[in-house]
């Protein structure tokens, strides 16, 4: 029985593309490698040096880190790319502390180089090699050195204010009338009254004496209508 060109089906050919020897693999290998510490010796040498700063995180005796910092003060992070191997230098930042978790240790932070907000956790980046300072000329280390608490900004408590010492000679006046007041006599008032209620009236008549007037000036100025005569 013939098969008709459309029913036969091509037999799969293999790939003929050259596979590369492993030794070439191996040399390209070794040049990202070259590359790529080349590159981290490059950003090394353009790393800040921040030994010289005090810093911001104490360990207890159990070993809980406690940051030295609190809410509004600025800290100095180093952190490292830690996808990388090696977990070489990624960046080194002065932030602006705006939240502070103690148990957690999640931070929020705003950038005082570019303004947006950041986060970042002083437990997990010190396992990763991240290194929290205190900038130069904060006197935050010298508050705090040595704490053994939270590590919080402490408010020194107001004042106490003094009440002033209450006159006990003046006698304290109740509600209503003070006493040894008297009434006005009921004459007096009916008068006043009296003279209220003719100053309204007057001021009403003379209003409406006005209106009135200027009603009549205004019909006397007005043209009349002459009535046609009908035949």
């Amino acid at each position: 029985m013939l098969r008709r060109k459309a029913d036969v089906i091509p037999a799969p050919t293999p790939d003929t593309a050259p596979i590369p020897p492993a030794q070439f693999v191996n040399e390209a290998d070794d040049d990202v490698n070259a590359d790529f510490e080349e590159t981290v010796e490059s950003r090394e040498a353009r790393k800040p040096n921040i030994d010289h700063l005090e810093d911001a995180l104490t360990t207890l005796d159990d070993g809980t880190l406690v940051p030295l910092f609190g809410v509004g003060d600025k800290i100095v992070i180093e952190r490292r790319a830690t996808i990388l191997p090696g977990s070489p230098w990624l960046d080194t930042a002065t932030y602006t502390v705006t939240d502070i978790d103690d148990v957690s240790g999640d931070l929020k932070l705003v950038s005082d180089g570019y303004g947006h907000s950041a986060m970042s956790n002083f437990v997990k980046g010190t396992a990763a090699g991240y290194r929290f300072k205190i900038p130069s000329g904060s006197s935050i280390g010298k508050k705090r050195r040595g704490v053994k608490g939270r590590g919080r900004r402490k408010v020194a408590a107001p004042a106490p204010v003094s009440s002033p010492t209450p006159d006990t000679t003046l006698e304290k006046r109740g509600r209503g009338r003070p006493k040894g007041s008297k009434n006005r006599p009921k004459d007096v008032i009916d008068a006043e009254r009296r003279a209220k209620a003719t100053a309204r009236k007057a001021k009403r008549d003379a209003t409406a004496k006005r209106y009135e007037e200027k009603r009549a000036a205004a019909k006397r100025a007005a043209p009349k209508k002459r009535r046609s005569k009908i035949a």
